[in-house]
């Protein structure tokens, strides 16, 4: 009975249990189960659906990105997304792409990722800078006029990192 399923009944129960059914409908004990019904749960998210195929590939026209987001091609042109580059949301979403996707988003956006690794200059727009401490084996965008970088931010970064920060911005990370 597969209403008696729906409800959690014991005899619905019992008989897929006997049966082994395989095809049981399982709910994980974490989290929540998403469905087609479920996309108005995250609309306040960063982040709430990934719009892929925008660009035009191997003769297919691409798929338009929804209002307020901006198609980004990979460099091969062999994946694109749409991504939203407004300043509050790029912060987030930026963060969640692969470097090749994040550098050309970079710079179809025309905005810095911030506390994500960069390679070298390119990856920052300005007043950001690329600081690289080859000894981290990483390097972040900073911008020399921060302050909220130079008063908080540039703890959390190795002291490596801090001394080229503070050589090239001709700053001081400030003391709690």
């Amino acid at each position: 009975d597969e209403e008696g399923d729906e409800e959690g009944d014991e005899e619905g129960d019992e008989e897929g249990d006997e049966e082994g059914d395989a095809d049981e409908d399982i709910t994980p004990s974490v989290g929540v189960p998403l469905g087609d019904d479920d996309d108005d749960l995250f609309d306040d998210h960063p982040v709430t659906k990934i719009y892929s195929g925008c660009h035009a590939f191997n003769g297919t026209a691409g798929i338009p990105c929804p209002m307020g987001l901006t198609c980004v091609v990979r460099y091969d042109e062999k994946w694109s997304q749409c991504v939203d580059c407004s300043v509050r949301k790029f912060g987030q979403v930026c963060q969640k792409l692969d470097d090749y996707m994040r550098y050309a988003a970079v710079h179809s956006c025309g905005l810095t990722c911030p506390d994500t690794k960069c390679y070298n200059q390119n990856w920052c727009v300005a007043p950001y800078r690329c600081i690289i401490d080859p000894e981290e084996v990483w390097g972040q965008c900073v911008s020399c006029r921060s302050k909220k970088f130079w008063g908080n931010s540039c703890h959390s970064l190795g002291e490596g990192m801090i001394d080229r920060a503070e050589k090239l911005c001709h700053r001081k990370c400030r003391e709690y």
